[in-house]
């Protein structure tokens, strides 16, 4: 059975973390895009790559930033949106956001500029849990879970760089220490 607490379209936050494994996951930011019992998947919003999808997929004519999504399928590119009135069978993930859908329509719509940065991001690989797993780490305080009072707005119009730190400032005091945090906290 399936923690309660957990729902696809929750977001999954990371302190900054030394730990070597665990360093691609150090200050990110996660959607949950799927919850179920085999396990969860999430993308990671704020490690964008130094590289653009037109660079991986040449009939894609713009320059929109790819991000790391996470450590699994990291040769497989997938696509989060806000635009259901113009993708097709995504996902939904929320009321606001889908994942995945028609890929030639996303593709005319790019090159047609009817679609933006602001209602698209692409990433290579996914973040997953096999079941419990997520839920175990929560209860280790290796993820902060938010689920509620959530601006899904801000994902994709806050600056990937400033990301986390909005959402560890909307935590309060308590999460306070965090904000100016570096990255790997052996630099401070």
């Amino acid at each position: 059975m399936l923690p309660s607490f957990i729902n696809k379209g929750d977001f999954l936050l990371s302190l900054p973390t030394t730990a070597t494994g665990d360093s691609v996951f150090s200050r990110s930011v996660i959607i949950l895009a799927e919850y179920e019992e085999e396990g969860a998947i999430g993308f990671i919003l704020n490690k964008p790559l130094d590289i653009e999808i037109n660079s991986l997929i040449s009939e894609i004519n713009a320059n929109f930033t790819i991000y790391h999504g996470g450590p699994v399928e990291q040769d497989k590119v997938f696509f989060l949106h806000v635009r259901p009135d113009l993708i097709s069978n995504g996902v939904a993930i929320n009321e606001h956001m889908y994942w995945g859908g028609d890929y030639d329509q996303v593709v005319h719509l790019i090159n047609s500029k009817k679609l933006e940065k602001e209602d698209i991001r692409f990433f290579l690989g996914y973040s997953g849990w096999d079941f419990d797993q997520l839920h175990n780490e929560i209860d280790d305080n290796f993820w902060i879970h938010i689920y509620d009072n959530i601006d899904y707005k801000k994902i994709f119009l806050t600056p990937s760089q400033t990301l986390w730190k909005s959402f560890i400032q909307d935590l309060g005091k308590e999460y306070s220490i965090w904000v100016n945090a570096p990255e790997n906290p052996d630099f401070n």
